[in-house]
């Protein structure tokens, strides 16, 4: 017999939620002003997330990139999502270089029931996260994800 989980229709589920423009609007603006999302320099995009998400109030979120979320995305606590680099300049101290303009990232695809296990991090480089990926406590992923239903665990993050 199966769970009652299982006999719900998750695709159809979240495709009603999306087609509900004013309750999308709601979350988006929720989730663009609860201190998740920041914009470490004058560069900034909304973040677009499809409900339902759970991203706890210690991850960070970088949007000097775009980010878009599908449905179903967890972020428990620590996660980093980083969304642009710091150029480098020779013989100027680090400290100074952070007042440099910076190089937003491409735009970054989450999909559908992704979830970022404590404390991992996602690198600048990333632009797609496949549908399904689970990524461990504590990985950094450099790379895109290679196919959905994926996990990553280690530094760089790994299949």
């Amino acid at each position: 017999m199966s769970h009652w989980l299982e006999t719900i229709n998750w695709d159809r589920l979240a495709k009603d939620l999306m087609a509900n423009k004013e309750m999308m609007e709601e979350v988006n603006k929720g989730v663009n002003e609860n201190g998740v999302c920041y914009k470490p320099h004058e560069l900034a995009h909304e973040i677009k997330a499809a409900w339902p998400y759970l991203i706890s109030k210690t991850a960070r979120i970088d949007i000097t990139g775009e980010v878009e979320i599908g449905p179903f995305f967890m972020a428990n606590d620590g996660v980093v999502i980083l969304r642009h680099k710091h150029p480098i300049y020779s013989g100027v101290p680090m400290m100074m270089q952070c007042l440099a303009r910076t190089d937003p990232g491409a735009k970054l695809v989450i999909g559908a029931d992704v979830w970022l296990q404590r404390d991992s991090v996602v690198m600048p480089q990333v632009s797609l996260i496949h549908e399904g990926t689970l990524l461990a406590v504590g990985a950094i992923l450099t790379k895109n994800t290679t196919s959905p239903m994926g996990i990553y665990a280690g530094v760089p993050a790994r299949r």
